[in-house]
């Protein structure tokens, strides 16, 4: 069956929470539509004292025991958080399988080291101490206010021996809020440097040296810069309302807020290094080449509810549409016929009335596809011009694209021994001489069922196999005379499924095959930046997030 609106989800990964383990796989639970919670918990009092960086990983997916593609995935916030104090984006995950760990990694990236300079501490600059003192010739560049500066705990001999000496033992993000500097003697060239820094040293820094010099113990220290390629995906309501025709918009703010901000800010509560985060929370929005929507919901009111009444929404070119009744119960898209492009809904022959509680109402969103081709402050110019009339409620969102999706085994190939058990891409020692035969007994896998994996299938005799992946781990074992269908346990049906056709003979005790597999899975980041604000329980911060894509149709649809 090709793939059909009810295919497209958003599974929750394997561990929904702000741990260092939290995300990881996908599930096969899916995020449902219009249920409070699905991503975050409420914001806690806590939350709101502290300020808080919140993140959750899902994976837009397809859900169809088949391999068709899918074009053209994407996520777009569609809706943002009515309280000013919170804001949701977007990024990419850095693996199939990473961790919160590594999404935090990937945020503190913001910030990455330039080339070192030598100076030498001033003593100890001892732990929780918010003053950082050291010794130079004057000859390297002294701090700015506002710098984000890498300094750096050497290896001496009184330390224990676990790695070199002079290599780095330890090392901190600090930045400076304030500079002075002396030279005392200058018959001696030795200048004396003091810096205030945002957040208390979480080490020793310093202490006596092996060979002294300057005063004190060497040590390097980096500047840093801001990390270009790290992109950030997030909206906005517009500022100003975009007419028909229109390619110069007005955004309310081209800023998007990734982590708090505020005088007294701790990065261990918050949940990221604010050290090396910028200063005011802020990263641009639109920047140019981005690709991104313009969108607005609307609603209407069904008059009749009975089987194949048609509606005429209002409006051509819709980007998706719902009903629901009056519980904000949905109604199965099975039961409705869609026309995007006409803009007409219809309640189809198979929709029962009985299950839903009258009235019932249409939600639907006018949407503009456009890249972004110049931005100056809050306005954003774009390469095409918008098909829609939009009003100061519409939200102007930067696509995070997710690209084509289809599961797939590839790069099959079989070795005399699996060596020292890695996982390479490429044959490592000498090719075995059996092979899997896979031009005309192929590995079945499917966008439900696949995942993102490198195997390796050792084997244990002439017949029988360890089943092993990179990720998952060591799942099983199978044997050449019958097909090999491990068990995915998210959705209780096969990783793949190789047929015992394509084994043939010849294997030894110590072969191995490899092979990977795509899925038709991405890996997406959420994240929910909330301000230190007072409020109350009561408080909205919802949001929506788009799930988008294009599927190949038969002529004539």
């Amino acid at each position: 069956m090709a793939i059909t609106q009810n295919d497209l989800e958003i599974l929750k990964s394997e561990i929904m929470a702000d741990t260092p383990d939290g995300g990881g796989s996908p599930t096969a639970i899916a995020v449902v539509d219009g249920v409070s919670n699905n991503l975050f918990p409420d914001v806690s009092d806590i939350d709101r004292l502290e300020g808080r960086v919140r993140l959750r990983k899902v994976f837009p997916s397809v859900n169809a025991a088949n391999t068709d593609l899918l074009q053209s995935a994407r996520l777009v916030i569609t809706e943002v958080p009515s309280n000013p104090n919170a804001s949701v984006f977007m990024f990419k995950g850095t693996e199939f399988a990473d961790r919160r760990s590594d999404a935090v990694d990937y945020m503190n990236s913001y910030t990455y080291l330039l080339e070192p300079y030598r100076a030498y501490y001033r003593g100890t600059n001892y732990k929780a101490s918010r003053v950082l003192k050291y010794n130079d010739q004057g000859d390297t560049p002294l701090p700015n206010v506002g710098d984000v500066i890498n300094i750096t705990q050497l290896m001496q001999k009184k330390n224990p021996q676990t790695i070199p000496l002079g290599d780095v033992l330890y090392s901190q993000y600090v930045k400076v809020i304030s500079v002075t500097s002396e030279v005392p003697d200058p018959a001696y060239s030795v200048r004396e440097v003091t810096l205030g820094i945002k957040e208390p040293l979480l080490y020793d820094f310093g202490g006596v040296a092996d060979t002294p010099s300057l005063g004190g113990q060497a040590f390097d220290f980096f500047t840093t810069r801001r990390n270009p390629d790290l992109k950030f995906y997030g909206a906005t309501k517009l500022g100003a309302v975009a007419d028909f025709g229109d390619q110069q918009i007005t955004l309310s703010s081209n800023k998007l807020r990734i982590t708090p901000s505020g005088a007294s800010l701790d990065s261990e509560k918050v949940g990221v290094d604010l050290n090396r985060m910028p200063e005011d929370g802020l990263v641009d929005l639109a920047e140019i080449g981005d690709l991104a929507t313009i969108t607005e919901l609307k609603t209407m009111a069904l008059p009749t509810n009975t089987p194949n009444d048609t509606f005429d929404l209002g409006f051509e070119r819709l980007s998706d549409v719902s009903v629901v009744d009056a519980n904000g119960l949905k109604v199965d898209t099975d039961d409705l016929n869609i026309d995007l492009d006409a803009g007409t809904l219809q309640l189809n022959g198979m929709f029962d009335m009985s299950f839903y509680t009258a009235p019932l109402t249409a939600k639907y969103r006018i949407m503009d596809l456009a890249k972004v081709e110049s931005v100056s402050g809050d306005t954003v110019n774009l390469l095409n011009p918008i098909t829609h009339d939009y009003s100061t409620a519409a939200v102007f969102s930067t696509m995070l694209l997710a690209g084509d999706m289809q599961a797939r085994a590839f790069n099959v190939f079989s070795q005399k021994s699996w060596g020292n058990g890695g996982f390479s891409d490429t044959l490592i020692g000498d090719g075995a001489t059996s092979q899997l035969q896979v031009t005309n007994n192929p590995i079945v896998v499917t966008n439900r069922d696949s995942i993102e994996e490198r195997w390796a299938l050792v084997f244990t005799s002439s017949t029988s196999f360890r089943i092993i992946g990179e990720t998952v781990g060591e799942i099983g074992t199978g044997t050449i005379n019958s097909d090999t269908k491990p068990l995915n346990p998210m959705t209780s049906q096969p990783y793949f499924e190789i047929p015992q056709l394509a084994w043939g003979g010849g294997w030894s005790a110590n072969n191995v095959v490899r092979f990977n597999t795509l899925a038709a899975k991405y890996p997406v980041w959420i994240g929910n930046a909330i301000q230190q604000h007072q409020g109350s329980s009561k408080d909205n911060y919802d949001f929506t997030i788009g799930y988008h894509a294009n599927i190949d149709r038969d002529r004539g649809e």
